[in-house]
């Protein structure tokens, strides 16, 4: 049956598209000779007769289109460009009082439209525009000049569906309207793509039919689901190739290899075959500005900024003017304009104006439907074709087109409020990129990372205001004229028909007017081109298809830079080109051509964007350009392309403009930030806001989880009893009407049975079963293989008795502490005296006979009794720094009432209290300057007042008793009745002075937010989790891992008085400050579920710096700088990795000069040979100290006279290895941040330094043979191999050989591939030591630095791909399995008794069966994995964590050496 093959090998898209069309035709022409085949003799000769006239029909409209394009050729050339009046003469003649025919309201393609055509018939035109020209919708559709393909085939489909049977002539008369505006687009289409041919182009889009029979069926038309099978589709689009009279290129076919080579992105094995079919895009906004200023050339005053306060009416109450202010000047006056008529084309928001004429209560007329767009990169969609899927789970077409370079998806269809500033709702985002990969590669998944940008366009519909399917609202356009007031309205229609609503309305206008009829003459903008394609100074013979290249030679020009001048100003780019600052302008590498200095110049993964400084001059000067949104957004497309990169670039532009417009500093600091709003506010970006968004936002492979976690017989499909059960077993029973509503809702083929498919089409379009959603994540969450922790899951992650609960940068922790049979709460005890008995110790006692339990969970400790049915919890948790609740409560689980009380015991120093409200203790003191006994000597508990019964709020009293070392507090009683439950608060703080007053409710709400801020960082880290596994127990421990981690770091989170809070290496052992080599580590490890401590860890560690750059090794508890020389320089490092996960442009710019100093710094004091090298100094500022290369038998001490340090006699590769990846990393930070030459200095240094660390610091030969080395300044190799050679790997300095022969030394048993990880140095070494510090053990963070160089080598093609991979699997499972097998208590699977019987579930949850556990350690035993140094050590959590991490990084992908960047 199949009979569509692959007929031509290559099909550009192109402006001269002849190859294109004959090879299209060549397809059909094939398809028919194949299809002949099949027929008898007798049809032959009919049939042939058919074709020839089919071939003679397209031969002469292909001939008379040939002729027409010579003949617009030609007049486009003859058009002569005259000069554009600037904002300021515009806004000089609008107030001067002169009367115009007709003033426009409203500034996009409408209203500029209606400018144009009104002024090109010889009327005098104004046209005003509240912001900026095409702010609105018309900069925010999907980019198309179609013809309406939809529109004709559901007018097709009504036309002969059953129901028109029984009105036809009704049905009739509907097609025709359909049929009229579709001839209508086509006109409208070609004057577009003929007549403007530097702003329009046509891109193929391709229908992809994985099916030779489609059910549902398109359009719910039965004989359309044959549509794949009997050729319907290609036939339709041959139709449509003849309805718009071949001036595109012609429809095709492609077979599903040729569809795989052409788009490698699609699915190419599920298709078919490919039906193409053509259509015009363009840029909507720079189409817009060419509108307005082609008006504007022949001489229509026009403004934007330029907002109409009132409408002015003369004696019998018709319009005649209008009150205007301009806004762009915040200190003008307004002024009046006066017009005999007036027309509102304000699109969406057409009913707000006309409430300027008409009162807030007007009926309104216009609908409007929301639509989203993403902006993806580049390599989703080639360059010459795009993409449609027709059949979306909405029932909507999806666009998937290359757009400016980059890859283009839409659009959604809401139903909203009109809203010119939007946000971009995130819902709609992940629909976007979930139906994206319908039909996407699956060796492809589409991230949420990968949204450069993403916007929200209002569109006007015309129809019932009620209606429900927005998408079959018609984009027909209305013209209405008020019968009272005069004032005339044209909304609706679509971009296609700009012009052809603008005809209109103005036709209507001066019919109704006759002294305007009088004057007006025809339309002629069908005639007209429009800015840009005319004769100037600089191209007298006119645009023509070669522009570009001859602009790229006048001005020595990159190419791309000049397709893009031409693309967007047409014969205008010359006087672009003459805005340039020519002192700027410098001469490229290649010496090919001038590098003119470009607005955004990115590193090399973002670079793509042409746009010039010189363009914010020319929008300024000469294209009304207001604001730095008005640059970014619309006169370039920055902001719609890279949102990321348009903010990087808004200090730029802010600057030029306030040199072209002269703003003080206070003007261009206000219009900078309210750019950075606008811009945050109207686009997103690659880091999701979820505020609002509803649970379908979860991306395609989390719905599956879903899924299969519902499917436990892993049928792979649902059926209604099969939902029920699940639900009930996972936790989320649902009532019958859910489970039908839902169910009905899935089943769209009616079957009993729900495949996938339908299942994520009814989770992301469903609107009406959100809560059945929620109830089916969190169920199935709940049985998760990542389920963690929280504390609506109960799990028991009991602490040790040697752990403490700090929280919220907390100098005082708490801990459960065995008394009697019972547990007590040790604290707050301050850090620096955790084992002194003076710390207070508080136990909850009352009449109950049982004893009261502890258990820790993160973020809170939770104590509970019960006994005669009366059930007693006390949980703590941190409120703030200084702050912490214990909320009380008391259940009645009986059948009778229960009568109660609460009751706190403690001991301590130095108690005293105040009766019913409050105990004083004692705490013991610090040394430390900054924490005086004043202030930190004293802790109080604070008793409250009130308890919460039956929803209603009562006093409550407590009696208090005390002695100098003991105290005791019991309420009153409280009668509790059945099922009913008492609340208390009690507060405790470590500080003297009492916390303001705060009433039940307050403490309610802060407890709770307490909570989920604990279940926030949580999941965080679980978004980080690898998306599948193969061993549960594998993903347990991961699982486990990460909540440990988070736990560890936030434990040792400590506030410095007057600075940002920071994190200590372990509250013990290192409590005495922050290290600056743990803080780089521990920034990059928090910054998924703490960005805002991440960033402020790194603000505390560069406060300390010096005068001269220089980072110390420490900063103590009170902010001051000290401890050795330094360590390594990994800040731009971590400074990077903060910034890409948070896109913190402010945070970038804030750290980049101190990167940039710090960084000098080791040239100018660490390179004491001049080499370009440099070295630790003796003051072992390295953190590897007590390494054994720094041993006194193989270092020694030089003393450099010209800079005054002492350093070690030999280079280290560690050191120069992380200050090459630096210099790459700041190359990036400075192009990011438009520091064009920081940039190049930066990478040219980069590419300066790689040849001599290669040839310096790697061992060829002898027995250190294959390893990366330090060496002494004679130039000979220490012999030691330890982990400092790790960092030639991480930081990309090893060519690919010297890579793998490092690989196979690290596999070597002898030296590296130990039982748990590699050690510090190598086994065979005579130092070595497992128990030796740095002299053996195993550092997670040095074996991580190994392991991330060895995947980056892994993604290389070469024969060490495999080496690579597998060394670095096994290293990360090693470490993994070290944590199993080690910990004092094991992990273990649920067995027999668990609450649910499905197998599949139970082995997805695992529990503590022990009470204590051991915490992270500072490093480990390099053979049995046994911790070693320190517990609770915050770099070996942060290494864990990026591990964790780096598992949903992780790509199969294989590139060239060539294209690697390492960063």
């Amino acid at each position: 049956m199949p009979y569509v093959a692959s007929f031509c090998s290559s099909h550009p898209a192109s402006d001269t598209y002849s190859i294109s069309r004959s090879c299209a035709r060549s397809v059909t022409d094939e398809i028919a000779i194949k299809l002949l085949t099949s027929y008898s003799s007798s049809a032959r000769l009919a049939t042939t007769g058919i074709v020839g006239a089919g071939a003679a029909t397209v031969f002469g409209f292909s001939y008379n289109s040939e002729k027409r394009r010579q003949e617009i050729e030609k007049r486009i050339r003859s058009v002569e460009e005259k000069p554009v009046p600037t904002r300021a003469q515009q806004i000089e003649r609008l107030a001067a009082g002169e009367e115009f025919d007709i003033l426009v309201v409203g500034g996009g393609a409408t209203g500029a439209g209606v400018a144009l055509e009104a002024q090109l018939r010889g009327l005098k035109v104004a046209c005003v525009e509240q912001e900026d020209f095409a702010s609105g919708t018309s900069s925010k559709s999907t980019k198309l000049l179609w013809a309406g393909s939809r529109y004709l085939v559901k007018g097709l489909v009504k036309l002969f569906s059953p129901a028109s049977i029984s009105s036809p002539a009704a049905a009739w008369n509907e097609f025709a309207g359909t049929w009229h505006m579709v001839l209508g687009c086509f006109r409208e289409r070609t004057y577009m793509l003929t007549m403007n041919p530097h702003i329009t182009n046509w891109v193929p889009i391709a229908v992809p039919l994985d099916k030779w029979i489609i059910w549902p069926p398109p359009f719910d038309y039965p004989p359309a689901a044959l549509g794949p099978c009997t050729g319907l589709f290609v036939v339709f689009f041959k139709f449509y190739d003849l309805l718009g009279r071949y001036v595109a290129p012609s429809s095709f076919v492609m077979s599903s290899e040729r569809a795989r080579a052409d788009f490698p992105q699609m699915d190419g094995k599920r298709m078919k075959y490919v039906s193409v079919f053509y259509e015009g895009e363009h840029n909507d906004a720079r189409t817009n500005l060419c509108i307005a200023f082609t008006a504007a050339m022949h001489g229509a005053a026009i403004a934007n900024y330029a907002k109409v306060e009132r409408i002015l009416f003369d004696e019998k109450g018709v319009a005649c003017g209008a009150e205007v202010v301009d806004k762009a000047n915040p200190s003008a006056k307004s002024f009046e304009i006066k017009a005999k008529k007036i027309v509102y084309c304000g699109g969406p928001f057409t009913d707000g104006l006309r409430q300027l004429s008409e009162g807030k209560d007007v009926k309104p007329m216009v609908n409007a439907s929301g639509g989203t767009h993403i902006v993806l990169p580049p390599y989703y969609c080639p360059r010459h074709i795009g993409m449609v899927d027709m059949m979306t789970s909405r029932g909507s077409f999806l666009f998937f087109l290359p757009w400016e370079g980059y890859t283009l998806v839409g659009t959604t269809d809401v139903k909203t409020m009109p809203d010119l500033h939007h946000q971009v709702p995130e819902d709609e985002i992940q629909y976007l990129i979930n139906e994206c990969e319908k039909y996407l590669s699956p060796s492809l998944r589409v991230r949420r990372r990968d949204v450069m940008s993403a916007w929200y366009g209002i569109r006007p519909l015309c129809g019932d205001p009620n209606a429900k399917d927005q998408s079959s609202a018609s984009r027909d356009h209305v013209v209405s004229h008020h019968p009272t007031n005069g004032i005339t309205f044209v909304s609706g229609g679509k971009w296609t028909t700009w012009r052809e609503m603008a005809e209109d309305g103005v036709d209507q206008v001066v019919e109704g007017h006759p002294e305007l009829k009088k004057k007006a003459g025809p339309s002629k903008t069908l005639e007209t081109p429009l800015l840009g394609t005319g004769k100037t100074d600089l191209f007298p013979e006119g645009y023509h298809e070669n522009l570009a290249v001859t602009l790229s030679q006048k001005y020595d020009l990159a190419f791309d830079v000049a397709q893009h001048l031409v693309r967007n100003y047409g014969t205008r780019a010359g006087q672009v080109l003459d805005m340039v600052d020519q002192d700027t302008v410098k001469g490229s590498r290649s010496g090919l051509y001038k590098h003119y200095r470009r607005l955004y110049e990115g590193a090399a993964a973002t670079t793509g964007y042409p746009y010039l400084e010189a363009e914010v001059r020319y929008a300024v000067n000469h294209e009304y350009a207001v604001t730095p949104a008005d640059v970014l957004a619309r006169r370039t497309r920055l902001a719609f392309l890279n949102s990321t990169a348009a903010r990087l670039c808004l200090p730029r532009v802010v600057e030029i403009m306030a040199e072209c417009l002269g703003w003080s500093p206070e003007r261009a600091l206000m219009e900078h930030e309210q750019a950075e709003q606008l811009l945050a506010r109207d686009f997103a970006g690659p880091v999701p806001d979820k505020k609002g968004a509803l649970l379908r936002s979860a991306c395609t492979a989390d719905v599956k989880d879903v899924f299969d976690h519902i499917d436990a017989e892993q049928k792979g499909t649902l059926t209604k009893a099969g939902i029920a059960k699940a639900a009930a077993e996972l936790g989320f029973p649902l009532s019958q009407d859910e489970l039908q509503k839902a169910v009905s809702e899935m089943d769209t083929d009616k079957n009993g049975e729900v495949h996938f498919p339908e299942f994520l089409a009814w989770w992301n379009s469903s609107e009406k079963s959100q809560g059945v959603h929620q109830k089916i994540f969190m169920g199935t969450r709940r049985g998760s293989r990542f389920a963690f922790p929280t504390h609506d899951l109960a799990k028991e992650y009991v602490l040790g008795v040697s752990t403490w609960l700090f929280d919220q940068g907390s100098t005082f922790g708490y801990r459960p502490e065995p008394l009697g049979e019972s547990t007590a709460l040790r604290g707050p005890a301050p850090d620096w005296s955790l084992g002194d008995s003076r710390v207070p110790l508080m136990h909850f006692q009352g009449h109950w006979a049982n004893p009261v339990n502890a258990t820790s969970y993160p973020g809170s400790i939770l104590f509970a009794s019960e006994s005669e049915g009366l059930r007693f919890r006390a949980h703590l948790i941190f409120d703030s720094a200084n702050l912490s609740l214990v909320k009380l409560t008391l259940e009645n689980s009986g059948k009778q009432t229960a009568h109660g009380q609460f009751s706190i015991g403690g001991s301590g120093a130095n108690i005293s209290a105040q009766p019913g409200e409050e105990i004083n203790f004692g705490l013991p003191n610090s040394s430390m300057p900054c924490f005086a006994p004043s202030l930190y000597g004293r802790g109080r508990l604070v008793l409250i007042q009130s308890v919460l019964l039956k929803d209603e709020l009562q006093p409550l009293s407590w009696n208090v008793t005390d002695s100098k070392e003991h105290f005791e507090a019991t309420s009153l009683q409280i009668d509790i009745s059945p099922a009913a439950m008492a609340t208390a608060f009690i507060l405790v703080t470590p500080v003297a002075s009492v916390p303001d007053r705060m009433d039940f409710r307050d403490l309610s709400d802060r407890f709770r937010r307490s909570i989920w801020r604990w279940e926030g960082y949580l999941q965080a880290v679980k978004a980080q989790l690898p998306a599948r596994k193969s061993q549960l127990d594998k993903d347990a421990i991961v699982a486990w891992s990460a909540v440990k981690s988070v736990m560890t770091l936030l434990g040792n989170w400590r506030t410095v008085p007057g600075l940002p809070s920071g994190v200590l290496p372990s509250y013990i052992g290192y409590e005495g400050g922050f290290w600056s080599w743990d803080t780089y580590k521990q920034a990059v490890g928090m910054v998924h579920f703490a960005p805002d401590l991440a960033k402020d860890q790194l603000r505390l560690l560069v406060s300390a710096r010096d005068a001269i750059g220089h980072i110390p090794d420490k900063v103590d508890r009170c902010g001051h700088g000290g401890g050795c020389s330094g360590k390594p320089p990994l800040l731009g490092w971590a400074v990077w990795t903060v910034f890409q996960q948070t896109q913190d442009l402010a945070f970038l710019h804030e750290m980049y000069s101190i990167v940039s100093n710090f960084h000098h710094f080791w040239y100018k004091h660490r390179d004491v040979t001049g080499a370009g090298l440099c070295s630790w100094t003796e003051g072992m500022e390295s953190g590897m100290d007590d390494g054994v290369r720094f041993q006194p038998e193989f270092a020694r001490s030089v003393a450099n006279t010209t800079s005054h340090v002492t350093t070690l006699d030999f280079w280290s590769v560690d050191l120069n290895s992380y200050l090459f990846k630096e210099k790459k990393l700041l190359s990036q930070m400075a192009a990011l941040l438009a520091y064009s030459d920081d940039a190049r200095e930066w990478e040219q240094d980069a590419e300066a330094l790689l040849p001599k660390l290669q040839n310096t610091f790697f061992v060829p030969d002898g027995d250190r043979a294959g390893f990366f080395s330090d060496v002494y300044f004679n130039g000979s190799a220490l012999p030691i191999k330890g982990c400092e050679g790790f960092a030639a790997l991480f930081s990309g300095v090893a060519t690919y050989s010297q890579a793998l022969r490092m690989a196979n030394t690290l596999w070597d048993s002898n030296q590296f591939f130990l039982n748990f990880s590699l050690p510090t140095v190598s086994k065979n070494n005579r130092f070595f030591n497992a128990q030796g510090y740095w002299k053996g053990p195993t550092w997670i963070d040095q074996t991580w630095f190994a392991y991330t160089g060895l995947r980056s080598f892994a993604r290389i093609k070469g024969n060490g791909s495999s080496v690579f991979a597998g060394l670095a699997s096994e290293l990360k499972q090693r470490i993994f399995r070290g944590f199993v097998s080690n910990d004092t208590t094991r992990l273990v699977m649920m067995g027999e008794g668990c609450h649910t019987s499905s197998k599949s579930v139970r082995r997805m949850y695992f529990r503590e069966r022990h009470t204590a556990r051991t915490p992270l350690h500072e490093h480990y035993h390099p053979e049995t994995g046994a911790p070693q140094g320190v517990p609770h050590f915050s770099w070996t959590a942060a290494h864990l964590l990026m591990w964790v991490d780096e598992g949903n990084k992780t790509s199969s992908a294989l590139v060239n050496e060539d294209d690697v960047t390492w960063i």
